[in-house]
């Protein structure tokens, strides 16, 4: 779905970028919540990338569902990571971090204490979200 999301997008704002996705087989039998992915990616998509840019997907299972996001875009300062990851949603422009405080809460609300999202950036060298949670189920867990 992310990549048919992803493809979408190219097409709808004529605007090129590289795409890597890789998922671990047996991490598609695993269920998580829904729409907890894209708002992660489109984050990666509207803050910075440019045409040279690339979103790279990696989702691992281990003890754990490990879910990265990257990309090479502009990245972020360090002082509005804090911001785009807290829960208060209200003052926000359209767009600006809505996702990431949908998602924290969404993970929260499902799995309680044992999720993480983690958000880190480098100016002008891209920025990276992992996503951490626990792998309850699939075909490992029946």
């Amino acid at each position: 779905a992310v990549k048919q999301y992803l493809i979408l997008q190219q097409i709808r704002y004529d605007f090129q970028f590289d795409v890597h996705i890789h998922v671990d087989q047996e991490v598609l039998d695993v269920p998580i919540p829904r729409f907890i992915l894209q708002p992660l990616v489109e984050n990666a998509l509207y803050h910075g990338l440019d045409d040279d840019g690339y979103i790279q997907v990696d989702v691992r299972q281990s003890d754990q569902i490990e879910i990265s996001i990257r990309d090479n875009g502009a990245g972020i300062p360090e002082d509005k990571i804090e911001a785009l990851l807290s829960a208060e949603v209200g003052n926000r422009s359209a767009g600006m971090g809505i996702g990431m405080s949908y998602v924290n809460r969404i993970i929260g609300m499902h799995y309680g204490g044992r999720a993480k999202l983690e958000l880190s950036s480098r100016l002008g060298e891209g920025t990276t979200i992992k996503l951490s949670l626990p792998n309850e189920g699939g075909a490992d867990h029946d």
